[in-house]
């Protein structure tokens, strides 16, 4: 596969047990069902069920789900959802954060708007110390 775009999504579908995947260049996002090894003896196969938008949980036997989902909230005609992240761990360069937006089955294609997501607005409320406040606490 030959990906000479940017900011287009590219699909390769393979039915082999293996497939080998081979990267010249950096800066690429790699997203996919399944499970990732980065040479062979480090091979980890979950036995989990990979859920995707094509899963059809009645044809794959799956009898129940065991999750920590709360779906959006409906308020009149859009949906809303409300998410919590402890940024105390996380990777921030250049004094700011970086945020990337997943949505499984939507798929970013030239001149198809038959599938489309309208993001209204994002907003963002930190809590914790001020830098004053920490500058305080290592100088006392």
């Amino acid at each position: 596969m030959k990906i000479d775009e940017t900011y287009k999504q590219f699909i390769l579908r393979s039915a082999k047990a293996t497939t080998t995947l081979s990267v010249e260049k950096e800066d690429i996002i790699l997203a996919f069902n399944g499970s990732l090894s980065l040479s062979p003896d480090a091979h980890i196969n979950p036995k989990f069920k990979q859920v995707g938008p094509e899963l059809d949980i009645n044809a794959s036997g799956i009898d129940y789900v065991i999750a920590r989902y709360a779906g959006p909230r409906v308020e009149e005609d859009y949906k809303a959802a409300t998410v919590i992240f402890d940024l105390k761990k996380a990777y921030h360069e250049n004094k700011g954060y970086s945020i990337i937006l997943s949505i499984p089955g939507l798929k970013a294609e030239e001149n198809d708007n038959s599938k489309y997501l309208e993001i209204e607005s994002i907003s963002v409320k930190l809590r914790g110390k001020s830098i004053y406040k920490k500058i305080k606490e290592i100088i006392e």
